[in-house]
């Protein structure tokens, strides 16, 4: 007759102990969540105070470095205290409940047993008070073990997401020709290109309609490109960073990007590149939609870029110009030599190891302007390749772009309006709208809003800019 005595307390313990068990363990996931992002910032402040110890020094920026330690610091031990607060809390209440259920438990047993029909085993009443009272230190742990396996859940959060990541194309080395459209056949059904596409040569001269091999294209030289009402956001629920974007280029044109910080330069080159998912419209290179390219195909034989800062990897210089070995040795070092830099154009130098921390970043940008002059892609993209160089590496890097990409078709990002001015053509961007699109004279001609930024670098050197027009 005992156990009907505690059934009715086991109902109100998981009664109470499961809603209250369950916002414990959202409080507690909040508070981990916000720990662990309170924690990074205080090992990337530290790693960039060391890296950039020269500079701060250089600019008396000791005690700015030094108060925004503190601050990140302050984050991180507000959290963690935050947490072990959480946790007495819990903790006590725990233990209180525990103990209160065993009193109250204790005196039911005290009011009943004078009932007659309730007989209790004073063997068995003495078991339970033992049980109730070592459950009570159990429970709290328990209850904490429960947290502690929520808390650390959060961490499954984070290499879910790489799960959850949008995978690029993984077709092996192409795209089946039902997967794509199919360039136009001579009357006599041959694999030789119509008129429009014969800037472009198939690799595979025995294709035929209807086979499942891959058919890759590459342009032999500068190619059109060609931007259809082209619309693109970041995020789904926020703006678009590109409204209705439209312009032709045409082979071997040079045109020039030019707007301010976030009004759509380096989208443009990231949705030629298909970095960048477009919701409306189309870009073609040569005619054909960039979507129909293989993605290696785009990225390796159809696409140069140089970056704004320039990516040199752990390896031998040969894996950093030629990865695939393509190219032969004298091929290599013929390009080195174009480029300037005649400590590397020997043979003994392409199977030296080389990193990137040991070399300037003048040196590290010739290096990527070689690897692009090697690869002879069609279209180059330049993403403010001089923002970072001295003066005189920086006229050099212009002197080799201005030389050896005469004809490719070549997209030049640029903050700086001196390096855009002998240009073909410039696209002046504004909110993700192109405002102005046509050559440099006409646009100074025109006295509109790229006028208005070359007035605004001052008059001395708005008049070197113009300068600059009339000589080209």
């Amino acid at each position: 007759m005992s156990v009907p005595i505690f059934l009715p307390f086991l109902v109100v313990i998981l009664v109470f102990f499961i809603p209250f068990q369950m916002k414990v363990n959202t409080g507690v996931i909040r508070i981990e969540r916000i720990l662990k992002s309170s924690k990074p910032p205080i090992f990337n402040h530290f790693k960039e105070s060391i890296d950039g110890m020269q500079s701060i020094k250089s600019y008396h920026l000791e005690g700015k470095m030094t108060e925004k330690m503190y601050q990140v610091g302050d984050n991180y031990v507000t959290a963690y205290l935050l947490k072990h607060s959480f946790t007495a809390w819990f903790t006590t209440r725990v233990y209180g409940w525990g103990t209160l259920i065993t009193f109250c438990l204790l005196g039911c047993i005290l009011v009943v047993r004078n009932v007659e029909f309730f007989v209790i085993d004073s063997g068995l009443l003495t078991l339970g008070l033992i049980v109730g009272l070592s459950n009570t230190y159990l429970f709290a742990p328990f209850s904490l073990a429960i947290c502690d396996v929520a808390c650390e859940m959060t961490y499954t959060e984070t290499i879910r997401g790489f799960f959850d990541i949008e995978q690029e194309e993984t077709k092996q080395d192409g795209v089946s020709i039902g997967d794509m459209e199919k360039p136009p056949l001579t009357p006599k059904g041959s694999s030789q290109l119509s008129e429009p596409l014969l800037g472009y040569v198939p690799l595979d001269e025995q294709y035929e309609e209807g086979s499942e091999k891959s058919f890759q294209m590459v342009p032999k030289d500068g190619c059109e490109v060609r931007f259809e009402n082209v619309w693109t956001r970041y995020h789904k629920d926020e703006d678009p960073v590109l409204k209705g974007i439209s312009f032709d280029v045409k082979k071997g044109e040079k045109i020039g990007l030019v707007g301010r910080t976030g009004s759509g330069k380096s989208t443009i080159l990231n949705t030629i590149l298909r970095l960048q998912p477009i919701d409306e419209g189309q870009i073609t290179i040569g005619g054909i939609p960039i979507q129909n390219f293989p993605l290696k195909t785009l990225r390796s034989s159809i696409i140069s870029i140089i970056p704004q800062i320039p990516v040199i990897f752990k390896d031998t210089l040969r894996k950093n110009l030629d990865p695939f070995g393509e190219y032969s040795d004298n091929e290599i070092l013929e390009v080195l030599k174009l480029v300037h830099l005649k400590q590397f154009s020997n043979r003994s130098s392409l199977d030296r190891c080389i990193e990137g921390s040991k070399l300037s970043i003048g040196e590290r940008q010739l290096l990527c302007l070689a690897r692009a002059i090697l690869k002879k892609c069609p279209l180059v993209l330049l993403d403010e390749p001089t923002a970072s160089l001295d003066l005189d590496t920086a006229n050099l890097v212009k002197e080799i772009i201005d030389e050896y990409f005469q004809e490719r078709t070549l997209f030049f990002v640029a903050h700086h309006l001196h390096l855009v001015m002998n240009l073909d053509k410039i696209i002046v961007f504004q909110k993700g709208q192109i405002i102005e699109f046509d050559s440099v004279s006409n646009l100074i001609k025109k006295k509109g809003l790229f006028y208005d930024m070359v007035m605004s670098t001052g008059p001395q050197t708005s008049q070197k800019l113009i300068q600059m027009v009339k000589q080209h």
